[in-house]
Order: C-alpha cells, then structure tokens, then sequence
C-alpha cells in the first residue's frame, strides 16, 4: 500500500463516469474511438506496476496469469493487437459505489481486436479492506445496443437504469483484503465499494484466492483465432462494476 500512496491517481472522464472513480492505467473505455491514442499510452501507464515490481518485488499481472495457465492448461499473455499489447492492471479508486454498466469486449471494441473474442473474464484484486465493498452480479446478460437504447441513462453515461434488473437473481461477492476475484463481466453487476482495486493491481497478501468460480469458465478453447491463448486484458471503467 505504501506504494500505492505515493503514487498520483488519476481519474476518468467525469463527463462519462461520475462519481469521479480515481484510477492508474489506461482503458479501452475511455478511448473506443481512438485506437492510437490508447496505445500511446500504454508505457506511461506501466509506472505503478513496474513501481510494484522494483520496489514491492510483486509483479502482479504475472502472478494472475500464472494461475490462469495453472488452473486452465492453456497458455496465458496479454492480449495484443498486431505487435502491440494491450494494458492489463488497472488501479481504482472508489469512494462511493459504481453504477451498473457494461464492459464486454465484443460489444465496447468491435473493431478492435479484442471484439473478436468469444468469452470474457474479469479478474479483481480487494487492496484495502473497507467498510462495504461489495460486488454484486447479477443472472442477466448485457445485450448491447438493444439495453443502451432502453436503459442507459444520458448522465453518467456510463451507467444503466437499475430497472433492467427488476426479478433478475444476483450473487453478492464479498471480497476480504488480497482476495482475488474472478466473474463474467457480460453479465450485469454493480460495486457498494471504498477504495477497491479493479482489474488488476494487488497488495502484498494476494496469495488468498479464496473467490475462484470457475462455473463459467469451462470453454477456454473457444477464444478463436487465439492458438489457445488466455489473453489478460483490463477492460472498461471497472470490472468490478459492469453490465
């Protein structure tokens, strides 16, 4: 945590998320329509993790995929487009909660190359134990422009009317300090959350995964045109917080 004291945080664009949702790193959220810009910002994004590596000893991103190969048999990298790689490891900062949104690849990037993937998971690390913190997921499947046109509101433009859940089933995660958390991110949840930490970054104790549900994650073969690939990649405003 020290290192992440010491480290400015940003945020995203407050036009589009609001609250104001601290974070460290770049996301495809914010730059869907600006391919280049995106990438241009992956090295200077890098400063938080590589500050992990030399001053904590904690490379992060390689310790999550390494349990994926561990837990899945398959080879695990960034995701890339062409010969550049995408970020995976953003920091979050919440003071309040996330709304529901959304955050599936093929719907948010079709012309990217992550918009060719066949399924999608969401991986969370809890850096500070806070009072709430909660992720909620619930059993309804974002369905892209049909539920923007009905349920998403025009401010923030990020998030989507609770409406859409009404007598859909949800599953709360409770998440403790260091536990890492993977879900499926097409289908609807919300974050009651403090000082969360989002797809990526973890503390000192992120050897507690104690949350693994892997219910969802039988197909890891279908990621097409991959050679068997499990790409790491952090996607949209908050993977703990999407529909």
């Amino acid at each position: 945590m020290d290192v992440i004291r010491s480290q400015k945080i940003g945020s995203y664009d407050q036009e589009v998320v609001f609250p104001p949702v601290g974070s460290v790193g770049v996301t495809q959220f914010d730059h869907q329509h600006d391919k280049e810009s995106y990438f241009q910002k992956i090295e200077s994004s890098m400063e938080l993790q590589n500050r992990f590596k030399s001053e904590a000893g904690i490379d992060i991103v390689s310790r999550v995929a390494a349990m994926l190969h561990e837990k899945s048999g398959l080879r695990v990298r960034i995701a890339r487009e062409g010969t550049r790689d995408y970020f995976a490891g953003l920091l979050r900062a919440v003071d309040n909660a996330i709304q529901i949104h959304p955050d599936y690849a093929p719907y948010d990037g079709p012309d990217w190359e992550i918009g060719r993937i066949s399924a999608q998971l969401t991986w969370n690390i809890l850096l500070k134990q806070v009072p709430g913190g909660d992720t909620i997921i619930y059993d309804r499947q974002w369905q892209g422009r049909a539920d923007d046109v009905v349920f998403r509101k025009k401010f923030p433009r990020y998030a989507y009317d609770p409406v859409g859940l009404q007598g859909n089933v949800f599953k709360c995660l409770m998440a403790k300090q260091g536990d890492l958390t993977l879900f499926n991110p097409s289908a609807a949840d919300d974050d009651d959350d403090d000082d969360d930490d989002d797809d990526d970054d973890d503390d000192d104790d992120d050897d507690d995964y104690d949350d693994y549900d892997y219910d969802d994650y039988d197909d890891y073969d279908d990621y097409d045109d991959y050679d068997d690939y499990t790409n790491l990649y952090c996607y949209g405003a908050g993977a703990d917080a999407q529909w």
